[in-house]
């Protein structure tokens, strides 16, 4: 075997383990970093079709919202037609009152 291709071969056993003891000590932090990374990943894939949903969901929040704020406005504007219709009648029932 040719020792310029495998140089670790000639090598001690100190020598290796302080080569690879950096090497692993930085490795963890990474691999942990990419696991967190990929389980994010897979949560907002997992999430979208929740979204969907949701969004749905929303669009008849509004849609709800619409209707009740016309049947408020529809309501106000009878409430004051009525209002007027009363006050009105009262102005007429008092010059009919006064005619008399």
């Amino acid at each position: 075997m040719n020792p310029g291709l495998l140089p670790v071969a000639g090598m001690d056993g100190d020598t290796i383990a302080a080569i690879t003891e950096p090497l692993c000590i930085f490795a963890i932090p990474i691999v942990a970093i990419l696991t967190r990374h990929q389980q994010k990943m897979a949560s907002l894939i997992h999430a979208q079709p929740q979204q969907s949903n949701s969004n749905e969901a929303q669009d008849q929040m509004r849609q709800d919202i619409m209707r009740l704020t016309q049947a408020v406005s529809a309501l106000t504007l009878t409430v004051d037609n009525l209002k007027d219709r009363i006050e009105y009648n009262d102005r007429v029932s008092q010059r009919v009152q006064a005619n008399d």
